[in-house]
């Protein structure tokens, strides 16, 4: 297993081990658990910061917070002393897991250079894989053709559906982050749960529909708790012209970006994380909406390939220099004679085009 593996696993295990602090507020300042409680809550966050720090890929000191971070947990550590050896047990088993994701991070990260910033501002949307295949089966075949270089990946509803959250677990258990793609729409009250379902599994993206309107998107964003999951609003779909959007919304005429556009201002007003749309309402999407809305990208496709069932499509490079966060890589990759081969190509694209300036 490679040492960024290595620290994606131990760090899917960290946030699923919550922090012993249910009797935290009805004991704040009458017991010596209120100050080890307090202590270990204000690593967690510096600790999550850290870890998600690395996982986008934003340069820092790993080495040098690792070790303040130790310093943390060896002080919170002579806390416990005044502890029963019982009450002792839930505090020292979270805090040899947050150990064991530090050990994990350094080990991967630990010689990367402090962060130089850089003029002009560039951008390497993350890559994700579509696993659209059928059976947890053949995901794992894929996975194994395509090698450590695929490291995000998508499960749809044709997978979840066939295999359920152990596909995910799965997926976690190979050291692979996930974006569920379910596109949730229905009753505020139903998407909220299962919202925290999907947060439960450690899943680091999500999709709901955008058109379910701003009740529904506000019970998703509520119900994501601090775990690190980040709602996406799907847009217009893909595979949608003009005509196809106006005859299923009843509309002499519609235009895509006005939709797009519209859609995504009322996803940020709600408090999702970001959308799903086409690179080519990228531009309108970063004019409607404030710095740190995330887009992701589908219909994806190297140059040459067929587009498919998609109406909009775009080549990697060209997602890359309209700012996009993330794409996602489907057919010309995973269909490809050659996957490994292809993803590679698709990196190399990504890699070239971040670069130049993000246009715009």
């Amino acid at each position: 297993m490679t040492a960024k593996a290595a620290f994606v696993r131990a760090w899917y295990t960290w946030r699923r081990t919550p922090l012993p602090v249910d009797d935290f507020l009805a004991r704040r300042g009458s017991a010596p658990e209120h100050d080890i409680e307090l202590e270990l809550d204000h690593l967690a966050s510096y600790v999550y910061a850290s870890g998600m720090a690395a996982m986008e890929g934003r340069p820092s000191d790993f080495g040098a917070i690792c070790d303040r971070h130790r310093e943390s947990l060896h002080e919170a550590e002579g806390l416990l002393e005044a502890l029963s050896p019982d009450a002792r047990a839930p505090y020292r088993s979270w805090i040899n897991r947050t150990r064991a994701l530090l050990d994990a991070l350094a080990a991967w990260q630990g010689n990367a250079r402090p962060h130089q910033p850089a003029e002009p501002r560039t951008m390497r949307p993350t890559p994700i894989i579509a696993l659209d295949v059928p059976t947890r089966a053949e995901a794992e075949s894929l996975l194994d053709q395509l090698g450590p270089d695929a490291d995000f990946v998508k499960v749809g509803l044709q997978l979840f559906t066939a295999e359920g959250p152990d596909v995910v677990r799965a997926m976690h258990g190979r050291g692979l982050r996930v974006f569920l793609d379910l596109k949730l729409h229905d009753i505020p009250n139903t998407v909220a749960h299962a919202v925290q379902s999907a947060a439960r599994l450690g899943v680091d993206l999500l999709t709901v529909h955008a058109s379910g309107g701003a009740a529904m998107l506000r019970a998703a964003a509520g119900a994501r708790g601090d775990g690190g999951l980040r709602i996406l609003g799907v847009t217009v779909l893909t595979s949608l012209s003009a005509a196809e959007v106006a005859q299923a919304w009843g509309r002499d005429a519609v235009s895509a970006e006005d939709e797009v556009a519209r859609l995504a201002r009322l996803a940020e007003q709600s408090g999702l994380d970001g959308v799903v749309a086409s690179v080519a309402e990228l531009p309108v999407i970063r004019a409607a909406t404030g710095d740190g809305f995330r887009v992701l990208t589908p219909g994806i496709r190297l140059a040459g390939d067929d587009a498919g069932d998609q109406s909009r499509v775009a080549t990697p490079g060209e997602a890359a220099r309209l700012g996009a966060d993330y794409i996602i890589l489907g057919r010309s990759v995973t269909a490809a004679a050659d996957p490994a081969a292809a993803l590679r190509r698709a990196i190399r694209e990504l890699d070239e085009a971040a670069s130049e300036p993000i246009a715009g």
